[in-house]
């Protein structure tokens, strides 16, 4: 859908790298801003709503973070195998749960570790620690 100021797409991608000109405004609630208070409410068009950023461009290449901390925990499993097949298993458990929250991810991660024989923290603890890299 296009607008005066082009496709959503490419008005998300300006307002990411900071080139658009409107200023964001804040309601009396903290967590709703308003990015264009010239918009007329009522008239909304589309929304974004990525609650867990899998379309966001500023995660681009939580992969390339997510799977070699994983493949890592895995190799200090006391019943791992070799470093390939623990890299496919990541890979591949990795792939079937791209666009679902992290969360899950580190939940199938804590099991892959009892799998393994391995003391395993809370999925939680796990995605904080991502939170971090």
């Amino acid at each position: 859908m296009e607008s005066q100021r082009g496709s959503p797409f490419e008005f998300l991608t300006q307002f990411i790298h900071g080139k658009t000109r409107s200023k964001m405004t804040a309601l009396k609630n903290p967590n709703i801003e308003i990015i264009n208070p010239d918009i007329i409410r009522g008239n909304i068009q589309f929304a974004i709503f990525d609650f867990d950023g899998t379309i966001s461009l500023i995660r681009e290449g939580w992969q390339q973070i997510m799977i070699p901390m994983m493949v890592e925990v895995l190799m200090e499993t006391p019943d791992h195998e070799s470093l390939a097949v623990v890299e496919q298993v990541v890979r591949t458990y990795v792939a079937n749960t791209t666009g679902k929250q992290t969360i899950y991810q580190m939940i199938r991660l804590v099991e892959e570790i009892q799998k393994r024989g391995g003391t395993a923290l809370e999925p939680l603890e796990y995605k904080t620690a991502t939170m971090t890299f």
